[in-house]
């Protein structure tokens, strides 16, 4: 949880109330000259994943006030769900730097000349953000509360609020996913899949070097061949953010991939088109069982 948290809280650098020259457009323009295209496929990815989330309902459209109420809906109902996250469909955007470490470091040493003031709304959405890295059981009605006490319809006309509500959603649906149980560390490990990434971001599933292409197989297999299944993680401190989320999102494919298959055997149809009675008990041969 805490190196998704980390993207959102450099995310929330800054900020500054004057609609001329605002500094999120500076920050944004800045992030998105960190990709080869100039950040041309990111912000498309931005545009898919409103329209996602006006499809889906979440928003009713792209305008300030529609991201309002949504976390007015949230702060009331106290949940919220997706089943894809914008962090899924940007983990394979190329970087520019050979290095591929933080896009966003350059980004922030650039700002340090700004004016103490502006910082103020930034420094309040990462309080909030922060929150929810050291709270497993945070209330997300309470977190939707404070964002809208933080922003107003005016913010979320900005690409960088609508970044920021785009990467809350997705630590909401970590949060609130109630099919991945975090086991404690007592158990018996000897047969878990290991998978692990080190400070070069390079992936090892039970020590053996590979691709995150190839993970979504590897845990398939391994589920289908072990009694009770486990899978252990393990990341470097200076593991990046997008491989982190991009090796958790192949895990809850996979584990979706296997869901499917049961529903299709037992039900005769996918299991998103399931009543809960059904789902719960495709899930509970399907819990996804991690130790980090």
């Amino acid at each position: 949880m805490k190196k998704l948290l980390y993207i959102i809280l450099i995310f929330s650098i800054v900020s500054c109330n004057t609609s001329k020259d605002r500094i999120e457009v500076k920050l944004m323009d800045c992030i998105y000259s960190n990709y080869m295209d100039e950040g041309a496929l990111f912000k498309q990815a931005m545009l898919d994943h409103e329209q996602y989330l006006i499809t889906t309902g979440i928003l009713k459209d792209a305008t300030g006030d529609s991201y309002i109420k949504a976390f007015k809906k949230i702060s009331i109902e106290n949940t919220f769900n997706i089943s894809e996250t914008f962090a899924a469909g940007t983990s394979r955007l190329e970087l520019n730097r050979e290095s591929k470490e933080s896009l966003f470091i350059e980004c922030r040493k650039s700002m340090l000349n700004i004016n103490i003031s502006s910082l103020e709304k930034g420094n309040k959405l990462g309080a909030i953000t922060a929150l929810m890295g050291t709270n497993g059981n945070v209330d997300i009605s309470s977190v939707a509360n404070e964002v809208l006490e933080l922003l107003n319809e005016d913010d979320f006309e900005l690409n960088y609020y609508k970044l920021n509500a785009f990467l809350i959603f997705d630590a909401f649906k970590l949060l609130k996913n109630e099919s991945v149980v975090i086991k404690k560390p007592e158990l018996d490990l000897s047969n878990a899949l290991k998978i692990s990434i080190n400070n070069k971001n390079e992936l090892f599933v039970d020590d053996k070097k590979t691709e995150l292409k190839n993970i979504k197989r590897l845990i398939i297999k391994y589920v289908k061949n072990n009694d009770n299944p486990m899978i252990k993680t393990k990341v470097d401190s200076e593991t990046s953010y997008k491989i982190y989320i991009a090796v958790k999102n192949e895990i809850t494919s996979a584990y979706n991939f296997l869901k499917d298959q049961s529903a299709k055997e037992k039900f005769n149809t996918t299991y998103f088109k399931l009543n809960e009675n059904e789902k719960a008990i495709i899930d509970s041969l399907h819990e996804i069982k991690i130790v980090e």
